[in-house]
Protein backbone atom coordinates (compact mmCIF):
# COMPACT_ATOMS: atom_id res chain seq x y z
CA UNK A 1 0.00 0.00 0.00
CA UNK A 2 1.26 3.61 -1.52
CA UNK A 3 2.32 5.78 1.88
CA UNK A 4 2.17 9.16 1.18
CA UNK A 5 3.01 10.94 4.28
CA UNK A 6 3.24 10.01 8.28
CA UNK A 7 0.61 12.72 9.53
CA UNK A 8 -2.28 11.60 11.00
CA UNK A 9 -5.77 13.14 8.75
CA UNK A 10 -7.44 16.22 9.41
CA UNK A 11 -5.61 20.07 9.82
CA UNK A 12 -2.18 20.03 10.75
CA UNK A 13 -0.57 23.08 13.12
CA UNK A 14 2.91 24.40 13.28
CA UNK A 15 3.32 24.37 17.43
CA UNK A 16 6.92 26.04 17.64
CA UNK A 17 7.72 29.68 18.64
CA UNK A 18 8.58 30.33 14.22
CA UNK A 19 8.19 30.19 11.64
CA UNK A 20 4.12 30.60 12.64
CA UNK A 21 1.32 28.96 11.06
CA UNK A 22 -0.02 30.36 7.54
CA UNK A 23 -3.41 31.31 7.89
CA UNK A 24 -6.02 29.42 5.28
CA UNK A 25 -6.82 32.76 3.21
CA UNK A 26 -2.87 33.24 2.33
CA UNK A 27 -2.55 30.17 1.38
CA UNK A 28 -5.79 30.31 -1.06
CA UNK A 29 -4.17 33.93 -2.39
CA UNK A 30 -0.73 32.06 -2.96
CA UNK A 31 -2.81 30.24 -5.40
CA UNK A 32 -3.68 32.42 -7.48
CA UNK A 33 -1.53 33.43 -10.79
CA UNK A 34 1.34 35.75 -10.46
CA UNK A 35 1.07 39.09 -11.98
CA UNK A 36 3.20 40.54 -14.35
CA UNK A 37 5.98 42.69 -11.90
CA UNK A 38 6.42 45.02 -15.02
CA UNK A 39 2.92 45.50 -15.70
CA UNK A 40 1.08 48.53 -14.10
CA UNK A 41 -0.74 46.58 -11.44
CA UNK A 42 1.98 45.71 -9.62
CA UNK A 43 3.20 49.13 -9.28
CA UNK A 44 0.39 50.19 -8.20
CA UNK A 45 -0.15 47.21 -5.78
CA UNK A 46 3.66 47.57 -4.48
CA UNK A 47 2.71 51.14 -3.42
CA UNK A 48 -0.75 50.49 -1.81
CA UNK A 49 1.32 47.90 0.22
CA UNK A 50 4.56 50.26 1.08
CA UNK A 51 2.10 52.38 2.20
CA UNK A 52 0.32 49.85 4.54
CA UNK A 53 3.72 48.57 5.83
CA UNK A 54 3.70 52.01 7.59
CA UNK A 55 0.87 50.72 9.97
CA UNK A 56 2.66 47.39 10.97
CA UNK A 57 5.79 49.30 11.87
CA UNK A 58 4.03 51.93 13.57
CA UNK A 59 5.22 54.76 11.91
CA UNK A 60 4.74 57.81 9.08
CA UNK A 61 8.22 57.65 7.92
CA UNK A 62 9.40 55.26 4.53
CA UNK A 63 9.69 51.80 5.30
CA UNK A 64 12.57 49.53 3.44
CA UNK A 65 11.67 46.24 2.45
CA UNK A 66 14.40 43.88 2.95
CA UNK A 67 13.86 39.90 1.61
CA UNK A 68 16.09 37.52 3.38
CA UNK A 69 16.03 35.13 6.26
CA UNK A 70 15.88 36.34 9.99
CA UNK A 71 20.28 36.27 9.74
CA UNK A 72 20.21 38.20 6.55
CA UNK A 73 18.07 40.52 8.08
CA UNK A 74 20.65 40.87 11.39
CA UNK A 75 23.35 40.88 8.59
CA UNK A 76 21.84 43.69 6.60
CA UNK A 77 21.54 45.60 9.96
CA UNK A 78 24.73 45.45 11.15
CA UNK A 79 26.83 46.08 7.57
CA UNK A 80 24.50 49.05 6.60
CA UNK A 81 25.36 50.95 9.48
CA UNK A 82 28.88 50.09 11.00
CA UNK A 83 32.24 49.11 9.47
CA UNK A 84 34.39 46.71 10.33
CA UNK A 85 36.17 47.76 13.91
CA UNK A 86 33.77 49.76 15.09
CA UNK A 87 32.80 48.70 18.67
CA UNK A 88 29.33 47.39 19.67
CA UNK A 89 27.18 46.89 22.10
CA UNK A 90 25.15 43.48 22.37
CA UNK A 91 23.31 42.65 25.08
CA UNK A 92 23.26 38.91 26.03
CA UNK A 93 19.13 37.40 26.52
CA UNK A 94 19.80 34.38 24.72
CA UNK A 95 20.61 32.16 21.88
CA UNK A 96 19.27 34.27 19.32
CA UNK A 97 21.33 37.15 20.88
CA UNK A 98 24.55 34.96 21.14
CA UNK A 99 23.72 34.41 17.03
CA UNK A 100 23.54 38.00 16.46
CA UNK A 101 26.78 38.41 17.72
CA UNK A 102 28.47 35.61 16.70
CA UNK A 103 27.50 37.28 13.48
CA UNK A 104 28.69 40.44 14.40
CA UNK A 105 32.33 39.35 15.29
CA UNK A 106 32.51 37.58 11.84
CA UNK A 107 31.79 40.99 10.39
CA UNK A 108 34.80 42.10 11.89
CA UNK A 109 33.10 44.09 14.39
CA UNK A 110 34.80 44.80 17.78
CA UNK A 111 31.88 42.98 19.53
CA UNK A 112 31.20 43.50 23.49
CA UNK A 113 28.48 41.38 25.92
CA UNK A 114 26.86 43.03 28.35
CA UNK A 115 24.07 41.79 30.85
CA UNK A 116 23.32 42.16 34.32
CA UNK A 117 26.25 41.25 36.73
CA UNK A 118 25.40 37.85 38.64
CA UNK A 119 22.42 37.01 37.00
CA UNK A 120 21.29 33.93 34.58
CA UNK A 121 21.32 35.98 31.55
CA UNK A 122 19.11 33.96 29.51
CA UNK A 123 16.16 34.34 32.09
CA UNK A 124 15.72 37.81 32.64
CA UNK A 125 15.44 40.91 29.61
CA UNK A 126 17.39 43.34 29.30
CA UNK A 127 18.30 45.69 32.20
CA UNK A 128 18.71 49.49 30.70
CA UNK A 129 20.88 50.33 33.58
CA UNK A 130 23.38 48.09 32.67
CA UNK A 131 23.36 49.40 29.18
CA UNK A 132 23.32 53.40 30.98
CA UNK A 133 26.12 52.40 33.21
CA UNK A 134 28.39 51.11 30.33
CA UNK A 135 27.48 54.26 28.12
CA UNK A 136 28.22 56.94 30.80
CA UNK A 137 31.91 55.09 31.31
CA UNK A 138 32.53 55.37 27.09
CA UNK A 139 33.39 58.91 27.43
CA UNK A 140 35.86 58.67 24.52
CA UNK A 141 32.15 57.64 22.67
CA UNK A 142 33.76 54.19 20.81
CA UNK A 143 30.96 52.42 21.11
CA UNK A 144 29.41 53.12 17.83
CA UNK A 145 25.81 50.66 17.95
CA UNK A 146 23.86 49.11 20.75
CA UNK A 147 22.00 45.42 19.84
CA UNK A 148 19.09 44.47 21.78
CA UNK A 149 16.86 41.14 20.75
CA UNK A 150 13.34 42.50 21.23
CA UNK A 151 11.68 39.25 22.19
CA UNK A 152 14.11 36.12 22.65
CA UNK A 153 12.15 33.20 21.26
CA UNK A 154 14.77 30.88 22.71
CA UNK A 155 13.90 31.58 26.30
CA UNK A 156 10.64 33.81 25.71
CA UNK A 157 12.14 36.97 27.36
CA UNK A 158 10.55 39.85 25.97
CA UNK A 159 12.47 43.32 26.56
CA UNK A 160 9.65 45.71 27.90
CA UNK A 161 11.35 48.87 28.93
CA UNK A 162 12.30 50.06 25.13
CA UNK A 163 11.58 53.52 25.87
CA UNK A 164 14.89 53.33 28.75
CA UNK A 165 16.93 51.74 26.16
CA UNK A 166 16.31 54.39 23.68
CA UNK A 167 16.89 57.25 26.03
CA UNK A 168 20.33 55.44 26.88
CA UNK A 169 21.35 55.41 23.04
CA UNK A 170 20.24 59.02 22.11
CA UNK A 171 20.26 61.06 24.97
CA UNK A 172 23.43 59.84 26.48
CA UNK A 173 25.61 59.11 23.52
CA UNK A 174 23.34 59.99 20.32
CA UNK A 175 24.72 56.28 18.63
CA UNK A 176 22.90 53.77 16.70
CA UNK A 177 20.64 51.72 18.28
CA UNK A 178 19.70 48.17 16.62
CA UNK A 179 16.73 46.58 17.60
CA UNK A 180 15.75 43.04 16.79
CA UNK A 181 11.96 42.22 16.71
CA UNK A 182 11.32 38.93 13.87
CA UNK A 183 8.57 36.99 16.44
CA UNK A 184 7.46 40.53 17.72
CA UNK A 185 7.02 42.92 14.61
CA UNK A 186 2.65 43.73 14.54
CA UNK A 187 1.87 41.61 17.72
CA UNK A 188 3.97 43.78 20.38
CA UNK A 189 3.90 47.60 20.21
CA UNK A 190 7.29 48.86 19.37
CA UNK A 191 6.41 51.89 18.02
CA UNK A 192 10.26 53.70 18.21
CA UNK A 193 9.52 56.46 16.07
CA UNK A 194 6.80 58.15 18.14
CA UNK A 195 8.97 56.84 21.27
CA UNK A 196 11.94 58.85 19.69
CA UNK A 197 9.51 62.36 18.72
CA UNK A 198 8.33 62.05 22.64
CA UNK A 199 11.69 62.30 23.95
Amino acid sequence: MLKLDNHLSGRHFLHIPGPSPVPSRILRAISYQTIDHRGPEFGQFGLKVLDGIKKIFKTEQPVIVYSASGTGSWEGALVNVLNPGDKVLFYETGQFANLWRALGKRLGLDVEVVTKPGQDTWRWGVDASVIEERLRKDTGHEIKAVCVVHNETSTFARQLILSSIQHCCWLIAFLVWVLQTMSTTNGVPTSLYRAHKKD
